[in-house]
């Protein structure tokens, strides 16, 4: 996106970095951004603050500006925090571990089942009442037409993501409830720290008791179907435009007063609990268990119907994948719109094309096997878009360490990718996720061992991925 700056004048464009815990502002070069007193949008120095350099007007590289961006990540936050993060420790130690064991679950259910059923509760606050929204009728289209619509999900829905990228192993089947009208207003919920906290589950516990109303027991059941207590997913669409747009939004709502999409699994002690439905042997309520929040709109202005990326990349959550964007906020870019769950926006961000999920998020999720490559020869190999097709080289690494080779081509939801080619990925296993960007003009490399766990070797050896020069581009892939 770009921003206009006080004199009129737009800045270059712009990007938000990082999750609903710690975000940021990012020019397509790299430096980070803040908004000074007047009103500018400047380049951030070292220590997060207005470096004195316009964007749109100064070239902070050529001026000397060091690319630091911890430091502004950390300054950044100002209170957008996860729910954890400000409960005692037992709460968060509570939290993760109950998201742990139902990722592992949902896995170990789609595994036998092959579907996934995803109850969609679309969330209007009190002060929308007035806008325009996508009706359910639409929202349907957008999470369950195959093949899409051209109006609604030009590329397909969200159906066709997973079918996709699952090799027909896997049907998300949505089903879309009326929109529910809620106490409060979009900035109660979002409280000063885009929807991070606890108040914002009470949006969630409020819409499902209306919901629930609607409802028999037999269809409430069927929400859980690894009978484990909570329903396998949920996902609240809101009425108020994603806070990880960054810009005020046309109604002059800023973006810590609007939500940001994002997976949690809500602490037991605080969940939602059903009225009607018990388990049989343990006399349990069904509860709220892990859940996806994002916007029912595309953009910031508008009533345009939200689109694949946001939804898709946050599904992935649910079925256990992890994000493979930079987890540090470090300079780097993560594997860049090579895999869903690092640069969900594509190559082209129109937010139609979700990139596929890489190799190795389709092993994690037995979508996919690979043939093992131990002596040399010629070998060949299918568009991993089409075909389950994938080789892995061990020879000469250290155990739990190995590439995977996958043909990656402009097909399916990456037809607009910049150029096909071989991906060759490397992956350590012993490795923390996406913590230690690592390339050759790092001080201390390779001696110091940086590596991604999930990292694509580009063919151009310019590692702009790790540097965090781009999200990817026709030179990565390997033809020679």
């Amino acid at each position: 996106f770009t921003l206009e700056q006080p004199d009129g004048n737009e800045t270059t464009q712009l990007f938000m970095r990082g999750d609903h815990h710690h975000n940021y502002m990012q020019g397509a070069n790299g430096f980070g951004v803040v908004k000074d007193m007047d009103g500018w949008y400047m380049y951030a120095d070292i220590g997060g603050e207005s470096s004195g350099l316009k964007v749109g007007v100064h070239d902070p590289e050529s001026l000397g500006l060091e690319r630091k961006l911890k430091a502004l990540a950390t300054l950044s936050q100002d209170g957008n925090t996860q729910l954890c993060s400000y409960e005692d420790p037992q709460v968060c130690s509570e939290s993760e571990e109950h998201s742990r064991n139902l990722q592992e679950q949902t896995q170990r259910m789609i595994a036998v089942k092959n579907e996934i059923r995803n109850i969609v509760v679309p969330i209007r606050f009190c002060d929308h009442l007035e806008r325009e929204l996508p009706s359910v009728s639409e929202l349907d289209t957008l999470f369950n037409t195959i093949g899409g619509d051209a109006k609604f999900a030009p590329t397909g829905s969200l159906k066709d993501v997973f079918l996709s990228n699952s090799y027909g192993k896997l049907v998300v089947q949505s089903h879309v409830m009326d929109w529910v009208n809620v106490s409060n207003t979009e900035a109660y919920y979002a409280n000063g720290q885009s929807g991070g906290g606890r108040v914002l589950i009470e949006a969630f516990r409020e819409a499902l008791d209306q919901i629930e109303d609607k409802m028999s027991v037999k269809e409430l059941q069927s929400l859980d179907r690894d009978s484990n207590g909570f329903m396998d997913s949920v996902t609240f669409l809101v009425s108020g435009y994603g806070a990880e747009w960054g810009r005020t939004d046309c109604y002059g709502t800023d973006m810590k007063s609007r939500i940001w999409s994002h997976r949690w699994t809500v602490p037991e002690r605080i969940t939602w609990k059903s009225r009607k439905v018990k388990r049989k042997k343990k006399g349990e309520s069904l509860k709220l268990g892990q859940y996806i929040v994002t916007s029912a709109l595309w953009g910031t202005c508008d009533a345009k119907i939200a689109r694949l990326v946001s939804l898709s990349h946050e599904m992935g959550h649910i079925l256990g994948l992890k994000d493979l964007y930079d987890k540090k906020l470090n300079d780097g870019g993560g594997v860049g719109y090579y895999d869903l769950m690092s640069n969900m926006w594509g190559s082209d961000y129109s937010g139609f094309r979700p990139p596929y999920v890489g190799p190795w998020g389709k092993m994690q999720l037995d979508w996919a096997s690979s043939k093992q490559i131990s002596k040399a020869g010629l070998y060949t190999i299918k568009p991993s878009a089409d075909w389950p097709d994938f080789y892995t080289i061990n020879e000469g690494f250290p155990y739990g360490e190995y590439l995977i080779i996958e043909n990656r081509q402009p097909l399916g939801f990456e037809s607009h990718l910049d150029q096909g080619g071989l991906a060759i990925w490397h992956i350590d296993e012993s490795s923390d996720f996406q913590t230690n960007n690592g390339h050759p003009w790092q001080d201390g490399w390779p001696e110091n061992g940086n590596h991604y766990k999930v990292a694509l070797l580009q063919a151009d050896r310019l590692y702009n991925l790790e540097r965090g020069k781009n999200r990817g581009d026709a030179s990565d892939l390997w033809n020679e």
